[in-house]
Formats: C-alpha cells, structure tokens, sequence
C-alpha cells in the first residue's frame, strides 16, 4: 500500500504483495496483470527526490 510519505500519492492505495525480503530489499508481486492490460496512462508530476534511481541519487533532479 501506500504510504503518502513522498507526497505523490494518497495513502491506502494497494500496489502488491511482499513476497520475500532478503538484506532489506524486498520483492513485491504486483497486482497488476500485464496479459490484460489494455491501457496504461503515466503521469510525470516532477516530484523531484520522490523516487530513486538505482544508484541512490534522486530521480528528477534538475527537471525544469
């Protein structure tokens, strides 16, 4: 679920499953089914340090 910490999205939303954590990372089964997805909409609301790329650093940094 989520949380709202970051500000992008309200809290409660369901998102998945954990299945397992292993040294802090955990793997998570989403409850989307990918065979029937008719229709995907992104959204980019520019909410810089919101999300993390795989290195750590902050993914929208510097987005006009």
């Amino acid at each position: 679920m989520t949380s709202a910490a970051g500000g992008a999205f309200p809290p409660g939303l369901p998102v998945g499953v954990v299945k397992s954590v292993d040294s802090g990372n955990a793997v998570v089964e989403l409850f989307v089914d990918w065979d029937h997805m008719e229709y995907l909409r992104l959204l980019d609301y520019r909410l810089s340090g919101v999300l993390q790329g795989a290195s750590g650093e902050p993914v929208g940094e510097g987005l006009p």
